[in-house]
């Protein structure tokens, strides 16, 4: 009887759960919460119902959360759709979503590409657009 009693009082528990979004959140924002500034599982939660995040979209992710916000919107796509993952850096941080233990459909929805690089080809874009439009003018002056 007495072992028992502080067997209970004093041995710990351990619940194993699969790791998702939410349980990654609330660990770092527990342990290091400057590490993803001071994001909450609930504000997580609240960005990704705004934003509309659903299977089957095309989503352009600007992360500094060491990849939580890319690893939620990855879990909640559920492996159907396409994520650009992108941020101010040069380096993509995905530690998040490496520990989602995410399956190879998942994980083969991400797109890595730094922010610098994704304004240039708009530009380019935008530059061959306008050079289209110009030479149009010109074709129709020239008829004309």
């Amino acid at each position: 009887k007495y072992k028992r009693k502080k067997a209970k009082k004093y041995l710990m528990t351990v619940t194993l759960r699969r790791p998702s979004a939410r349980y990654i959140c609330q660990a770092y924002y527990d342990k290091a919460p400057d590490r993803i500034n001071n994001l909450r599982p609930d504000t997580l939660a609240m960005m990704l119902s705004l934003a509309n995040v659903a299977a089957g979209g095309k989503v352009l992710v600007l992360d500094a959360c060491m990849g939580l916000v890319n690893a939620a919107v990855v879990e909640r796509m559920g492996g159907l759709g396409d994520l650009c993952a992108t941020t101010l850096d040069h380096l993509v941080p995905l530690d998040a979503a490496k520990s989602l233990n995410l399956t190879a459909a998942q994980t083969s929805t991400i797109c890595q590409a730094p922010l610098a690089t994704l304004l240039r080809f708009r530009a380019e874009a935008e530059a061959a657009a306008a050079a289209e439009v110009a030479a149009a003018a010109e074709a129709a002056a020239a008829a004309a």
